[in-house]
C-alpha cells in the first residue's frame, strides 16, 4: 500500500463503515422478519407502517456496494502506473461514496417527510420548497465529496445567481422599453390630437 495520507484516511473510513455494517447485518439477523415501525402521519392516515427487514437489507445492499467499490480503490498496487486502472479506481471512489451518499440522502428525506406531518397545510408548500432546495444541495455536496470536485457547489450557486441577476436584467430592460414605447404612442397620439384640433 502506498503511505498516501488521503488512502489511509480512506483506510480508516471504510473501517468506520464496515463496523457499522456489522452492526447493522446483525440487527438484521436478530430480528423478526415482520417487524415493523410505525410512524406518526396525519389525516386520512394515521401512521406509516414501515417494515424492517426489507430496509434492513435495502440499507445493507447500499454497504456491499460501498465495500465492493472500495476494494477496487484500495487496489492501487494491481496495475501499477496505469493511467487506465489509477482512473478505474477513482471512478470506484466516487461509486462508493455515492452509495453512502444515498443512505444520507434517503436518510434526509425520511426526515423531511415526517415532519411535514406535524405542519400545517398553510406553511407545506413553503417547507417543502426549502426542504427540496437542502436535499438539492446534499446532492451537490455528496457529489463533490464523492469525486473529489471541489468548487462543484460554490459554481453551481455562483451560475445559478448569476443567471438570476442576467434574468432581473433582463425583466428591468423589457420593462423600461415597454414603458418607453407606451409612452413613445401616447406623445403621439397626443400630437394627433393638437393636429386633428388645428
Amino acid at each position: 500500500m502506498s503511505a498516501d495520507p488521503s488512502l489511509k484516511a480512506e483506510e480508516r473510513s471504510a473501517l468506520v463503515l464496515l463496523g457499522l455494517l456489522a452492526v447493522i447485518v446483525g440487527l438484521y439477523d436478530k430480528l423478526p422478519t415482520d417487524s415493523f415501525v410505525n410512524f406518526p402521519a396525519n389525516s386520512p392516515f394515521p401512521h406509516l407502517t414501515i417494515l424492517v427487514s426489507p430496509l434492513l437489507a435495502n440499507l445493507i445492499g447500499f454497504w456491499v456496494g460501498y465495500g465492493t467499490c472500495m476494494l477496487f480503490y484500495f487496489s492501487d498496487d494491481l496495475f501499477p502506473g496505469s493511467k487506465l486502472w489509477t482512473t478505474f479506481r477513482m471512478f470506484c471512489h466516487g461509486l462508493g461514496w455515492t452509495f453512502i451518499g444515498l443512505l444520507l440522502i434517503i436518510g434526509y428525506f425520511s426526515v423531511v417527510a415526517e415532519i411535514s406531518f406535524f405542519l400545517p397545510a398553510s406553511v407545506s408548500g413553503f417547507y417543502w420548497f426549502i426542504a427540496t432546495g437542502g436535499e438539492f444541495l446534499l446532492i451537490l455536496i455528496i457529489g463533490e465529496a464523492s469525486f473529489r470536485r471541489r468548487g462543484l457547489v460554490r459554481r453551481a450557486t455562483s451560475i445559478w445567481l448569476s443567471s438570476i441577476a442576467e434574468l432581473s436584467r433582463e425583466l428591468k430592460s423589457s420593462i423600461v422599453d415597454a414603458f418607453e414605447s407606451f409612452k413613445g404612442r401616447k406623445k403621439k397620439k397626443r400630437e394627433q390630437l393638437e393636429k386633428e384640433g388645428r
